[in-house]
C-alpha cells in the first residue's frame, strides 16, 4: 500500500510519488481486512462441509486453488480499488476453504504415525511461504510496478 506505483495505477492518488500521500486509513485497513472476511466466510462450517460433501476432499482442494489464482490474477492486473478488493476477497475465500480441506485430506491419507508431523509440516511451510513473501515484498516495493509480482 505504500508502493508509489501502487498508488498511481489503483488508487490514483494525484501526488502519488510524494512519500507523504498516503491511501486513507478507512480504504488501507478495508483492502487488508477484505481477505480475512473471505477467509471467515468460506472456512465456516456450513460452507466448508458443503463444498467438501459436494465436490469431495481432492475436488475441493483444486477448486481452491484455482480460486486462489483466479484472486491472484484480479490483484495482478487491478486498476483500481474495487478490483484490488474483489480479487483480495476472491483469494480470501479460496484460503478459507483449502485451510479447512487440506487438513483434513492430510489427516485421512496419511498414516496415523505421521499425521502429526505432517500437520506440523504443513504449518511450517505456511510460515516459512509467509517470510519469503515478506523478503520478496521487500526488494520489490521500490520497482516501478513491483506491487504487482
Amino acid at each position: 500500500l505504500e508502493c508509489a506505483s501502487f498508488k498511481r495505477d489503483v488508487a490514483h492518488l494525484p501526488d502519488w510519488h510524494n512519500p507523504r500521500v498516503r491511501i486513507d486509513d478507512y480504504t488501507a485497513g478495508f483492502i487488508v481486512g477484505v481477505f480475512s472476511i473471505g477467509c471467515i466466510i468460506s472456512c465456516l462450517p456450513p460452507v466448508s462441509a458443503h463444498c467438501i460433501n459436494e465436490w469431495g476432499r481432492r475436488s475441493s482442494i483444486i477448486i481452491g486453488s484455482a480460486t486462489f489464482l483466479a484472486g491472484s490474477l484480479l490483484q495482478v492486473f487491478a486498476i483500481s480499488i474495487p478490483m484490488i478488493l474483489a480479487g483480495r476477497f476472491i483469494s480470501g475465500l479460496s484460503i478459507g476453504l483449502l485451510s479447512a480441506v487440506v487438513s483434513l485430506y492430510q489427516s485421512e491419507l496419511a498414516p496415523p504415525s505421521l499425521r502429526g508431523c505432517l500437520t506440523s509440516v504443513y504449518q511450517l511451510m505456511i510460515t516459512a511461504g509467509i517470510l519469503l513473501a515478506s523478503l520478496i515484498d521487500h526488494k520489490l516495493v521500490h520497482l516501478d510496478d513491483g506491487w504487482r509480482w
